[in-house]
């Protein structure tokens, strides 16, 4: 084999990423003592290039940047500082409801396990009602969302031992008092969690090294290694966490909020609206088939699933904003063109539209167009008639607000409207 067979060899191996295992099936024109060369020339430089990355534990982690990840990091950090903050932007008034929904499909699909996801739309409707949680599962999903909420506050606080305390209480609130919600794990083997069920999975720290491991964790994330990406510790960080289940009590959501923390504080805010846990159900089985049981230490191959299902995650969230951007804009133009309303009452559709939980008085409307009171009354009246709002008393003032299915009642109308 010339110099340059073995180059090119070596560089597709690492391009399309091949462990000692692959690479031999790759490699079988080879005989042994060339394969064998083969292998060590490529193993050596992948750990001349690597950067040592900690789950948390003593033994040595490493990845090597392979173009594939650099790729994916170049591709997150153009739409999360881009294109998605443009997205956003267009959203306007509706930006804080799209973000509140979000999180909420989120928190229903982290704390439901595989065996309660088909009461998925039945809890994500619980949550949208606000009303008290009646079960355990329902004041876990509760909890989450409360804590992914409070994130950018968590956020402008040091990532330290007292930040997870903090989330740890808010994550267990209702389920445990006092100091209890808490004490770290008491039992050597922990309950079993997702992580259990993966190739190569790491075995759980004993309970007397949870404190120092997750301390140790904490601190490598908080070392500003120039050379690794922030998203690459924030992956170290959430399965290291994943991993320890340090707390005795409802620790669910505890590492994808310190991961989304630890993002915040890097500067990546729109990672927090990511639908993160539904892409990873749909691409489970494809990282059981790159991951390999015993990889001498190596998590490339574990990097470059997890960046690419952070990408995934993104390009999901940025087609729903898209989403949501055209549907707004469809909506108003049919209000534009509904010769039923007036300009004031497609003004106040459009804003009930944009914020559902919006209020409207006839002596604001009444002030903001400077008209007569009666013209006021006229058109949110006149809303009410159509069925686009309903109306009720608060004292001596009527409180205006938008009908339930605002959105498919303005499609309806407008499709039945003639022509």
């Amino acid at each position: 084999m010339t110099p340059e067979d073995l180059h090119k060899l070596l560089r597709s191996a690492n391009e399309n990423y091949a462990y000692e295992e692959e690479f031999a099936r790759r490699t079988v024109p080879l005989d042994a003592p060339a394969r064998s060369a083969a292998w060590s020339s490529l193993d050596f430089a992948r750990r001349v290039c690597a950067h040592e990355v900690t789950l948390g534990t003593v033994e040595s982690r490493w990845f090597t940047p392979t173009p594939q990840i650099l790729h994916w990091l170049h591709q997150i950090d153009m739409l999360a500082s881009g294109r998605m903050v443009t997205a956003l932007e267009r959203l306007g008034d509706e930006q804080q409801r799209f973000a509140s929904q979000s999180l909420m499909d989120e928190a229903v699909a982290v704390c439901l396990t595989p065996d309660e996801s088909r009461h998925y739309e039945d809890v994500r409707s619980f949550l949208r009602q606000g009303v008290e949680p009646r079960t355990r599962t329902e004041r876990l999903v509760v909890n989450f969302y409360s804590t992914m909420r409070e994130v950018p506050k968590l956020a402008s606080s040091p990532l330290d031992m007292d930040a997870v305390m903090e989330v740890q209480r808010m994550l267990a609130l209702g389920l445990c008092d006092g100091s209890e919600c808490t004490a770290f794990r008491r039992k050597n083997i922990p309950r079993k969690a997702t992580v259990d069920r993966w190739p190569g999975a790491y075995t759980p720290p004993l309970a007397r090294e949870v404190e120092p491991t997750l301390e140790r964790t904490i601190a490598a994330v908080n070392r500003q290694d120039p050379w690794a990406h922030p998203l690459i510790h924030g992956f170290m960080l959430y399965f290291s966490v994943l991993n320890l289940r340090p707390f005795e009590i409802g620790d669910v959501g505890l590492a994808r909020a310190l991961f989304q923390i630890h993002m915040h504080r890097s500067g990546y805010p729109a990672l927090q609206l990511m639908p993160i846990s539904q892409v990873l159900l749909h691409r489970y089985a494809e990282y059981a088939r790159l991951w390999p049981a015993d990889n001498n230490g190596d998590l490339t191959g574990f990097v470059t699933w997890a960046v690419e299902s952070v990408w995934h995650a993104l390009e999901t969230l940025a087609r729903s904003i898209d989403a949501r951007v055209t549907e707004n804009e469809r909506l108003r133009a049919q209000l534009r063109f509904d010769p039923t309303l007036n300009h004031r009452q497609r003004t106040i559709l459009g804003r009930a539209i944009r914020l559902p939980g919006a209020t409207f008085f006839i002596d604001y409307h009444k002030r903001s167009y400077d008209i007569a009171y009666s013209t006021a009354r006229a058109d949110l009246i006149g809303l009410v008639d159509r069925g686009y709002m309903r109306v009720r008393r608060d004292g001596h003032a009527y409180v205006f607000t938008a009908a339930p299915g605002l959105r498919r009642l303005v499609t309806e109308k407008s499709v039945k409207r003639p022509r």
